[in-house]
């Protein structure tokens, strides 16, 4: 799949967790929740770099390894 953006578009993407505090320093965009859990929104104008970015986080939160 490509990804496309110019101009005036952006794209939105985020990764959550219901249920539990994720592992790991604070992202700067993270958003603890009232209970547990945490959410990272991300506006970008490239896909690529924001997918990457995220799945990196979800897999720290998954995991709990800072490589992952």
């Amino acid at each position: 799949m490509q990804h496309r953006a110019s101009g005036l578009h952006r794209i939105i993407g985020s990764v959550t967790a219901l249920g539990a505090r994720p592992p790991g320093p604070p992202h700067p965009y993270r958003t603890d929740l009232a209970g547990p859990g945490a959410q990272v929104r991300l506006l970008d104008t490239e896909a690529p770099a924001m997918e990457a970015e995220l799945t990196a986080l979800h897999e720290h939160w998954r995991t709990g390894n800072e490589n992952a």
